[in-house]
């Protein structure tokens, strides 16, 4: 579709967005929650401008823990929205020591959502701390499974007491990958009946049937 604006003062963020929008094809659309916040980061942006050309991003009003947690999980949110939603995450991890807002900033590092100033070892160093805070603190499961997961190569033992700790409340990544080490015993003796107890219980709580029940059974790690 080759859409025209009557007006050439139309930021090129909305024409972006009326076009994604618009597409024929509906699996080609963003849905409406992105939709919805896409027009209120443009709408910030273009306010932003307006009143001060020159504003820099850290005079932008703070955003609201929930707002960074929902434009992180935006795939299509922008370097620079994704960097704020990190400053905002990263002040309530610091200033208000919330337990969840641990959890985000090491997902952030886990993942590398921004460019971060750290080596590969630091940061994943960095994001382990902040998840194994967010696991003591508030056992939060996706905390307790992904500090496991950043230390099972060098700390096997430590690595599954805490994927037990969520296992045993019915994660089913936690599950799926306690099965794996049990199964594998590539870090770890192994113990193939408490790999496949897992796995079969990761099964049933599903991870896409426990990834196809580890790709029928060639299970791999």
């Amino acid at each position: 579709m080759n859409l025209k604006f009557s007006n050439n003062d139309v930021p090129e963020q909305w024409k972006s967005l009326v076009y994604e929008a618009t597409q024929y094809k509906a699996r080609d659309r963003p849905e409406m929650n992105e939709i919805l916040w896409k027009i209120r980061i443009i709408n910030r942006s273009i306010n932003t401008t307006v009143l001060n050309v020159s504003e820099s991003d850290s005079d932008l009003p703070m955003l609201s823990f929930e707002e960074a947690v929902e434009l992180t999980n935006l795939k299509s949110g922008s370097k620079d929205s994704k960097e704020r939603a990190w400053k905002t995450i990263a002040k309530y991890s610091e200033m208000h020591n919330d337990f969840t807002a641990k959890y985000w900033k090491g997902y952030y590092l886990f993942h590398k959502l921004i460019n971060f100033p750290y080596s590969d070892d630091e940061r994943m160093q960095l994001a382990a701390d902040a998840f194994k805070e967010a696991a003591d603190g508030a056992n939060i499961l996706d905390a307790q499974s992904m500090y496991a997961s950043c230390i099972y190569k060098k700390d096997p033992y430590t690595a599954i007491k805490y994927f037990e700790k969520a296992a045993e409340q019915n994660y089913t990544v936690a599950m799926h990958n306690l099965g794996l080490l049990y199964y594998n015993g590539k870090y770890i003796d192994a113990d193939k009946n408490k790999g496949e107890y897992w796995l079969r219980r990761a099964v049933d709580g599903n991870l896409e049937a426990s990834i196809n029940f580890c790709i029928k059974n060639g299970i791999t790690l």
